[in-house]
Parts: structure tokens; sequence; C-alpha cells
């Protein structure tokens, strides 16, 4: 009983000791205040820091010229905090990090509490997200998800997504965009690498000795048959008399349009394909 009757016992300094002890927390560090300013920058993280130093470009072999080129590999948490620009048609921000032409692109894309994307149709392109930070609401076609930390979804060829963060903090996903390139179509359609030129039909057939020298040698003919063409429309109408003559009829009609295709086909043009006229001869 004495144990029961005795609210003034070290129990009751204790519970007063450990509320006093609640109501006056320690003075958190000043690194922990400079993070929490920060809307955009990642959590920290024990590697953090280690990567400072990482170049962002280095030396890999062109798809299509098998040469080697620099080209950016690599894109640290400090670079994609810098990179990040705020969308023109809403309250969130993202940057593209990587792309490679017009067959995909990658990047990040941030939303602070309460933020939307509004809905937008990925066309003949397919979309994989990533949730790096947060909790999003996205809608798919017709149907919602909500994604948490660490998960994926994907957005197929013609649909239409929209994306809103469901958590009070930044929700920070990243993104991958991929289409396929037919064969054809210009070097980069989606316009994500400036200053590319169209491609080229046949680009090795003009260049080729065989292709040159045989417009050498019809070009010289023509030119033969220029210089001597007077004497050989003579001898044309001399012999085409001749032929009238003898032959008359259907056999006529044709002996002449084959000699005037002959002749009339050589000229000052220098066209590879002869000159084909039809006359039709009525009685």
């Amino acid at each position: 009983m004495v144990r029961v009757s005795s609210p003034a016992e070290p129990k009751v300094d204790q519970s007063t000791a450990t509320s006093s002890h609640k109501s006056t927390p320690p003075t958190p560090p000043k690194t922990t205040k400079r993070r929490s300013k920060s809307s955009i920058s990642f959590t920290a993280f024990p590697e953090q820091g280690w990567d400072d130093n990482t170049p962002t470009n280095g030396n890999v072999f062109d798809f299509r010229t098998e040469q080697p080129v620099s080209r950016h590999i690599t894109q640290t948490e400090k670079f994609t905090t810098h990179s990040l620009r705020v969308a023109y048609e809403g309250n969130w921000s993202f940057c593209k990090v990587f792309a490679d032409g017009s067959f995909m692109a990658s990047g990040y894309i941030h939303l602070p509490p309460g933020g939307r994307k509004s809905s937008k149709s990925v066309k003949d392109n397919t979309y994989i997200f990533h949730v790096v930070e947060g909790a999003v609401n996205v809608k798919i076609h017709d149907t919602a998800y909500i994604m948490a930390q660490g998960g994926s979804f994907m957005v197929p060829r013609g649909n239409v997504y929209f994306i809103e963060n469901i958590c009070e903090r930044t929700a920070k996903l990243m993104f991958v965009q991929a289409r396929e390139v037919t064969a054809g179509e210009q070097d980069d359609p989606l316009r994500l690498v400036r200053g590319q030129p169209p491609p080229k039909l046949f680009p090795a057939l003009p260049k080729s000795k065989l292709f040159i020298l045989v417009g050498w040698v019809i070009e010289r003919l023509l030119k033969r048959f220029v210089k001597y063409r007077k004497g050989i429309l003579a001898w044309y109408l001399k012999s085409a008399m001749q032929v009238g003559r003898y032959v008359q009829g259907p056999k006529a009609y044709i002996a002449f349009f084959v000699l005037g295709f002959l002749f009339r086909s050589v000229g000052p043009s220098r066209s590879l394909l002869p000159r084909i006229n039809v006359q039709v001869i009525r009685d």
C-alpha cells in the first residue's frame, strides 16, 4: 500500500523530468536547416559527394560512323539540381539529361505538393517513369494509379497520361522516352538534337568511277551525233523517199515511226532517255 499511495515519489519526478525534456528539444545543426530550405535538392544520403569530381563527358563510338566521339554520358545530382527549369504550362519543373538522336531521351520531373502535370498525349513515343521520391497519382488512358517511392509505370504509344503530386513533399520522378525510327525519315524528327542534315538518297552513286565514265562516254557520243546530224538527216530524207516508193500502208507507217524514233532522239539535249514522238496519220 505504500507504493500505491505515493504519487509524490520519484515516479512523479520522473514524468515531470520527461515532459521537461520533451519541451526543450536540442537545436538541429545548421546543415539540416539549409537542406530544409531547398525545395528541389535531393535528400541527403551517406554517399553524397562521392561523385563530385566525376566528368560528364566521355569517349564512345558513334553508332553510324563507328568513330570515337565525345558525348554526355553521366549526370550527377548537383548538375541535375542546377538544370531544373520551371515548365511553361504548370507549377512543376523538369530537365532533360540524355538524348540519342530521335531514338530516346531521359530526364527528371519535380512536382511540388499539389503540383500537377496536365494531360499529354505521347503520340508515337513510349514513356517509362520511376518515382525517386514522394508519391503521385497518375492516370493513364482512363485508369488512375497511386505510385509511391520506388515504383515505376509505363505509358505506351498512343495514350494520354496525367500526373499529380499527392504527398506533402516534392515528388521527384525520372523518365525515359523512346520511339521507333522508321527508314527514310529524317534523323531527328523530335528535334532533340539540332543541326542534323536530312539523309541523302543514293549518296555513293554519283561519286562512283563507273558512273562518271559511262556519263562521259554517252556525252561524247551525243556530241558526235550532233556534229554529223545534218548529213544523217539528209540521208534520212533521201532514204525515206526511196522507201516510200515501194512501201505503202501499215508497213510504211511502222518504218517511218522507227526511223523517226531513232533520228529525232538525237539532238543537243544531253538527256540519257530518248524522246518519243508519236504521230497519227489519217488518210
